[in-house]
This record gives C-alpha cells, sequence and structure tokens, in this order.
C-alpha cells in the first residue's frame, strides 16, 4: 500500500527499492541475527517485501534495472518444507536477483534442467529435515556431471558449513539475511 502511494505521489521505482525495501529488509536481517527478530518478524517482513516488489516488478522492468543473477532455488528431493527457501526467494529478488522456484521435493535432474533453462548463476538447494538432505550431494553431482557453470549454494535447518564443505557446496548460509550475502559473493 505505501509502495504504490509512493510511486503514485511520483517516487521512482529504483529509489523506493534502494532507499526504502532494501535497507528495511536489512535492517530485519540484522536484528534477526543479533536475536532481536525470529522467524515470525523475518516472515512478516518477506510478506511485506514481496507486496512490495509485486507493485514494483513492473515499473522496475520498464527501466535498466540490472539484475544481481540468476538463482534457480527448490528444495531437496523428499522434503516439502518451504517457508525458509521461500523467504530466501523474496530477499534475493529484493536485491536485485531473478529468482525461479522450482518448488519442493525437487530431484537433481530438475534442477539441472531448470539451471539449463534460465541460465543459473546459482543453484539454491534448500532441505529441513536430516533424512534428505543428502539430496544435495546429488544435485551436486548431477550440477557437475551436466558441466554447469552455475554455482550450487545450500541452506536449511538441518545444513551446517561442514556439511556444505564435506558434499562440496560452493556456499552455504545458515538464514535468508546469510544467504542473500553469500549470493552476491557467488556471482
Amino acid at each position: 500500500d505505501m509502495v504504490k502511494r509512493a510511486i503514485d505521489e511520483g517516487q521512482e521505482a529504483k529509489r523506493i527499492l534502494n532507499e526504502a525495501l532494501l535497507p528495511g529488509m536489512s535492517i530485519v536481517g540484522d536484528k534477526f541475527e543479533e536475536g532481536e527478530f525470529f522467524l515470525p518478524e523475518m516472515l512478516i517482513a518477506a510478506m511485506a517485501m514481496k507486496e512490495g516488489l509485486e507493485v514494483l516488478s513492473p515499473v522496475l522492468a520498464q527501466g535498466d534495472m540490472k539484475a544481481g543473477g540468476t538463482v534457480v532455488m527448490g528444495t531437496a528431493k523428499g522434503d516439502i518444507h518451504d517457508v525458509g527457501k521461500s523467504i530466501v526467494g523474496v530477499m534475493l529478488e529484493g536485491a536485485g536477483f531473478m529468482v525461479t522456484d522450482i518448488g519442493v521435493d525437487v530431484g537433481p535432474d530438475k534442477f539441472v534442467e531448470a539451471a539449463k533453462e534460465n541460465n543459473a548463476d546459482i543453484i539454491g538447494v534448500s532441505a529441513l529435515l536430516t533424512t534428505t538432505i543428502m539430496g544435495m550431494k546429488d544435485v551436486i553431482k548431477a550440477v557437475k556431471e551436466a558441466g554447469l557453470k552455475a554455482k550450487v549454494m545450500v541452506g536449511g535447518a538441518s545444513v551446517t558449513q561442514e556439511f556444505a564443505d564435506e558434499i562440496g557446496a560452493d556456499g552455504y548460509a545458515p538464514d535468508a539475511p546469510s544467504a542473500v550475502k553469500r549470493a552476491k559473493e557467488l556471482v
């Protein structure tokens, strides 16, 4: 609502994004990292960001807004949890990335296919369950076998930096704000 009002009042879409929405999400991310905000606050902020981006997207598309990179993301085979993945997706979009969410319970072949179709710079694989994190290794193997240039970034409640290193992931993020920072480093 506020974003629409700002557009109607003649504010530039790029300015709204860079001086209001992105700094706002950055503050929320910092407060989350400091333990001042928790998942509910992150969800509220992510939903507000998503609504703001829906208003801005058509206007930004008319301009020369450069994307930070292209990300294809989904949850590993067998995992149907997508709240964290969705928050990461919204925050990446807010940071200027083009994001294609391929959903939940995604096998390695679908990750590879989507990465090819979208010319992805990054493939994001999420898993909440310890029983599904090994599916991440299968995605990394499939990406390497397909000869893709895309970097594979992993995350989720049961994923650690140690595990990410062990399976050969290019990046790991413990939470959504970290995922944005890591994605920027990978492109």
